[in-house]
């Protein structure tokens, strides 16, 4: 289940030598600060939603869930491009469009309206999200590709630490038009940044690189993705609204909590994936994924609040990175744009599920119940797992 995909019958390189290249540390760059653009607005847009365009809850959900899956039909097209000709132009596609889908949010002063930034920024995701995991993956020796994957991991998460945080700051001090601004220069700065990264030189491979635009061999951990992030989806939807509903001071914490967690996570989780394998670290994080949503739907106060949040940090920031060099693992090279798109848009599928299906489920039983009912879906993939491990030998 966790081995090595076979390396290429005529490959024209040799792996990267080291880790921290210049390239490398040029694209993580480049992340933090495209994250940090994105997650400028994650706290802000459902209260600008609910407050200021007089959303509801299922609005909510569809606004979020709506950027997902535009993120997410795009992606296989995408990868197959990538194993064509490479993944950094994609990468600059990306980052324009988020500048231009963060200005259009100016003027986008109604749902329809909205909802059309959304579909457009989320097209941007599909072209840096993709393209970023298949160009770290070559950028990284095979060996410490687990570790290479969690560091990646960790632009997402220093954004998540400091972007929705900021966003409320500002918006509570300038209005909701200077977070998009802020988002704008954050995404022109990644635009700029990886402008001065080469694309990294191709092996030549035996087989062709065209194919199917699915990858069937990333499926399992495909499925594992979907399960944790429909648990993302519902949380970035509605844990900033839950907490005003609990009268909760301070709630844009909560995102502090869950990104200093993930960054615990994420520094050991890959090199625990390394060692020890994938599933080692994928099962106990989703254990504690479970727990983290038992512990929101009983939340009635700060400290539970973060509890929460620190504790799903630790399982999504240790789970996703395993769950990713997982796919890795099990693609050939020649098909790996391929594979990161399959296991890119079960990640996007999983958050726009999360976000629609939990927002209607919201709309009938209330937050509390509907967090309680997250905890139905890591538990799914324990047993999934447990089940695909046997299966495995």
């Amino acid at each position: 289940m966790t081995a090595a995909a076979p390396p290429p019958r005529s490959a024209a390189l040799d792996e990267p030598a080291t880790l921290f290249t210049a390239p490398f540390l040029l694209t993580c760059a480049t992340g933090f600060a495209l994250f940090t653009s994105f997650m400028l607005m994650l706290a802000i847009l459902p209260l600008h939603l609910k407050e200021e365009l007089g959303g509801t809850d299922a609005a909510v959900g569809l606004i979020i869930g709506v950027f997902a899956f535009a993120a997410l039909f795009p992606r296989p097209f995408i990868g197959r491009e990538i194993d064509r000709s490479g993944s950094k132009r994609f990468l600059m596609a990306g980052a324009v469009i988020f500048v231009f889908a963060s200005l259009l949010y100016l003027v986008a002063g109604n749902i329809p309206l909205l909802m059309g930034v959304r579909v457009l920024h989320g097209v941007g995701m599909a072209c840096f999200h993709t393209a970023a995991f298949s160009f770290v993956a070559e950028l990284a020796p095979a060996r410490r590709r687990g570790e290479a994957m969690g560091i990646w991991g960790l632009m997402s998460t220093f954004a998540t630490a400091i972007g929705p945080f900021v966003g409320l700051i500002i918006r509570d001090s300038a209005g909701t038009g200077a977070v998009f601004l802020v988002s704008a220069a954050c995404a022109a700065t990644g635009m700029f940044l990886i402008a001065f990264v080469r694309e990294p030189p191709r092996a030549v491979y035996d087989t062709p690189r065209d194919g199917g635009l699915f990858e069937p061999a990333v499926l399992t951990p495909a499925i594992m993705v979907v399960l944790l992030t429909l648990v993302y989806g519902a949380v970035s939807s509605f844990v900033l609204l839950y907490a005003d509903e609990r009268d909760i001071a301070r709630k844009g914490l909560y995102f502090t909590a869950f990104a200093a967690a993930v960054l615990a996570s994420r520094v050991f989780g890959g090199r625990l994936a390394d060692r020890y394998g994938r599933w080692a670290v994928i099962l106990p994080a989703m254990t504690v994924t479970a727990c983290a949503m038992l512990t929101l739907a009983i939340t009635s106060s700060l400290p539970l609040l973060l509890l929460a949040g620190m504790l799903f940090g630790l399982g999504f920031g240790a789970g996703h990175p395993a769950m990713t060099a997982l796919a890795v693992d099990l693609v050939r090279p020649e098909r790996r744009g391929a594979g990161m798109a399959t296991f890119t848009s079960a990640f996007e599928l999983g958050i726009g599920s999360g976000s629609i299906v939990m927002g209607l489920v919201a709309a009938s039983t209330g937050y509390a119940a509907m967090f309680a009912i997250c905890a139905v879906f890591p538990a799914i993939a324990v047993a999934y797992g447990v089940t695909r491990l046997r299966a495995a030998g």
